[in-house]
């Protein structure tokens, strides 16, 4: 759970910092520097969501299993009949 905090302060450290560049005036520098920071940004965000989405589908995945312990199920196999409107099964 620490992890997933820290995770998510650099996320926002990232996000503030590429708001303070976009308050710059423009130039070759400033636009450099916010590709950069952009793509930092980008990267904190998906590697806090990334751990986000672990966390819950883990816990989702403990709740279903510890509900269900005399049919042993792959985690894949208690949503394959779900029917999600405007999807399709691939």
């Amino acid at each position: 759970m620490e992890r997933l905090r820290m995770k998510y302060r650099d996320a926002v450290n990232a996000a503030q910092t590429l708001g303070d560049i976009l308050k710059e005036p423009f130039s070759v520098i400033v636009r450099d520097a916010t590709i950069q920071r952009f793509e930092y940004t980008f990267e904190a965000l998906w590697k806090f969501l990334k751990g986000r989405i672990f966390m819950d589908t883990s816990a989702l995945y403990a709740i279903i299993y510890k509900n269900d312990r005399d049919q042993r199920k792959e985690p894949g196999e208690y949503f394959s009949n779900m029917k999600i409107k405007g999807c399709t099964k691939i």
